[in-house]
């Protein structure tokens, strides 16, 4: 998604842009052509593969030994490009890449972009984004080329424009801060189904009753009927009238969506800088162990508050985070506000368009 950001930007300014994926399953590489990018798709994962030794804790995520997957993606170069010319810039998104991956490849680029979270590996790149909260610059000062210019902190967030076109509206309906409404956004596919617990924590305890709640869930995610008729069920058998539960998939206007919250039980991911931009605030939940660290870091700013594993079964630790959470509502909008405008992608493409 944060590809397809940075690609419509530099598509606005004159490049051509093309996309390589894998076909991992429930990938959502088909929103690529239909957003008018060229696209090719590399063979299915082998679920029988596994990975070299030395090949790092997300090396499974690729679906290929890295050797396989850099040939692979040289051949869908060559195919693009017809002809000697080397590509401009070819931009790499992926926790198991790293500098054996990218060197390789540097005489068939002219430039190179990585976009990392982990700082936890050497690349060969011109350009390094990190738009992590409380990323530093010297984090990768033994991790890349003395060269590379390293575009570091969440003044590079790779948003859309339609959250920076939102963030006025938002900030100013928060004028007047109180929680009514709720959203429940734990990324796009949510496969282990965690807003189906919260919706029964959060009936369990009877805020179905008090709080309007939308759950966004991806056009992809697993447990989507199951989440409706979960809502379906609650709506029929509650023994009082409900304040309004609703589920949205695949949703185009999430912007739009988030600006009209009152605070959001998410997850701590790219979705974070989405938040932050509009000034909404969040009980933060980890869902995976690179999450973590962008967690922290929104608590310590005061963007957000921590929700624990625990609310997902124990009704009292969510109403617990509720309740401490409300009279801090605009002190958090104004931390989360704080943390970026939603100008990172333009910053981005001009740092490689200048390259």
């Amino acid at each position: 998604m944060r590809c397809l950001t940075l690609a419509r930007v530099l598509q606005e300014a004159g490049a051509e842009c093309h996309f390589i994926c894998r076909d991992h399953p429930a990938s959502l590489h088909g929103l690529i052509p239909a957003q008018g990018f060229g696209l090719t798709v590399l063979t299915a994962p082998d679920p029988g593969g596994c990975p070299a030794p030395d090949a790092g804790p997300y090396a499974a995520w690729l679906g290929a030994d890295l050797e396989h997957d850099r040939g692979q993606t040289l051949a869908a170069l060559k195919a693009w490009q017809d002809g000697p010319a080397r590509v401009d810039h070819l931009v790499v998104d992926h926790y198991a890449i790293d500098r054996r991956w990218q060197a390789p490849l540097r005489e068939w680029v002219r430039h190179m972009t990585v976009i990392d979270d982990l700082a936890d590996r050497a690349h060969d790149a011109d350009v390094l984004l990190d738009q992590n909260l409380g990323r530093q610059p010297q984090d990768y000062r033994d991790l890349v080329p003395a060269g590379c210019r390293c575009l570091v902190g969440t003044q590079y967030a790779l948003l859309r424009p339609e959250f920076g076109q939102w963030r006025a509206t938002s900030l100013a309906r928060r004028a007047v801060s109180g929680l009514s409404r709720l959203t429940i956004c734990l990324g796009g596919m949510d496969a282990d189904n965690a807003s189906g617990a919260l919706v029964d924590m959060l009936d369990r305890g009877g805020w179905l009753q008090q709080l309007q709640v939308e759950v966004i869930l991806g056009a992809t995610a697993p447990h989507q009927a199951g989440v409706r008729a979960q809502i379906d069920r609650l709506e029929q058998q509650s023994p009082v009238p409900l304040a309004g539960i609703t589920l949205a998939v695949g949703v185009t206007n999430m912007a739009e969506r988030l600006a009209m919250t009152d605070l959001v039980i998410g997850a701590a991911g790219s979705s974070a800088w989405e938040r932050c931009c509009l000034g909404v605030p969040t009980l933060v939940m980890v869902l995976a162990e690179n999450q973590r660290s962008l967690a922290q870091a929104l608590v310590a700013q005061g963007a957000a508050a921590s929700l624990p594993q625990e609310a997902l079964f124990q009704p009292a630790v969510l109403a617990a985070a509720l309740r401490a959470v409300s009279p801090q509502l605009s002190a958090m909008q104004r931390a989360a506000a704080a943390v970026l405008d939603g100008s990172g992608a333009q910053r981005v493409a001009e740092c490689m368009l200048s390259a």
